[in-house]
């Protein structure tokens, strides 16, 4: 990176963390109402209070980043809420929020059902991971920015097939040498005697491709829901004067990375009364 590009990046993080400075004095809801934003946030989405302050937290860090960043950033799931619910104060987001404190529109706009699109928000959104490190010199906590985990090249051959041949290797001199008994006491007029060899290789074969089996495939215990973060964000923002700001994918969940990056926000973006 040339020093003009350096010098470009830390004015940016200096930017960044002013911007984050004043959210931290921010107060979405008046004082002296009955509930605070973070309690409204615990009870939209069943969080703990703990959990609600500190998603609350990176809220706000998000911010401080997708008003300054000149590129795509994206938050997860769990920040994404957390701006749905700050969209509905309509009066606070576009009166005080942009206008006063990020200095620029912060848009939500929804993202496309598309593998490209996919593939463009995980991207963007290990972008942001680097950029929240390099403006805040620390790294995200994992619980509210879950990594997206890569994806394995497919095995060569599939997991079962694969299983019963390495579950062959051993017993195969075994079967060969029944085999060859069975053939000579076959020819010898002892068939009676034959058939029970072959069944017992037979029986055998069947015995060591079930262990094989129940070995890949051990009881796997019930998934349980926790109170950490959820998997990815998954629709889009953008700011007056920056490209894209927009939210997309951390993981968790089935295969490598949980579920595809990318898709609508809900009810629209932006919409809702206080």
């Amino acid at each position: 990176m040339s020093d003009a590009s350096n010098v470009h990046a830390d004015g940016l993080a200096r930017r960044a963390l002013d911007i984050h400075a004043k959210l931290l004095t921010m107060q979405i809801v008046p004082p002296g109402t009955e509930a605070d934003f973070t309690n409204r946030l615990s009870a939209e989405y069943g969080w703990s209070s703990t959990r609600a302050e500190r998603v609350y937290g990176e809220y706000l860090r998000f911010l401080a980043l997708a008003s300054t960043t000149p590129s795509m950033v994206v938050p997860s799931d769990d920040i994404d809420r957390v701006w749905h619910l700050h969209l509905l104060h309509t009066r606070h987001y576009w009166q005080v929020l942009c206008p006063t404190i990020l200095d620029t529109d912060l848009h939500h706009e929804p993202s496309l059902s598309s593998a490209e699109d996919a593939g463009r928000h995980r991207d963007a959104y290990l972008e942001t991971l680097r950029r929240y490190e390099a403006t805040f010199g620390q790294t995200p906590p994992v619980a509210i920015w879950p990594r997206p985990c890569v994806v394995n090249a497919a095995p060569r051959f599939p997991l079962a097939r694969r299983s019963a041949i390495l579950a062959l290797n051993p017993i195969s001199p075994l079967l060969v040498i029944c085999l060859i008994l069975a053939i000579g006491l076959a020819s010898q007029g002892l068939a009676a005697l034959a058939m029970g060899i072959v069944v017992s290789a037979v029986a055998l074969l069947a015995l060591t491709l079930f262990v094989s089996h129940l070995e890949q495939n051990p009881a796997r215990p019930k998934n349980r829901q926790n109170d950490g973060g959820s998997s990815c964000g998954t629709t889009s923002c953008s700011s007056s004067g920056n490209d894209d700001a927009s939210h997309g994918h951390g993981c968790s969940g089935s295969h490598a990375c949980g579920s595809s990056c990318g898709s609508s926000c809900s009810g629209g973006c932006g919409g809702g009364g206080d």
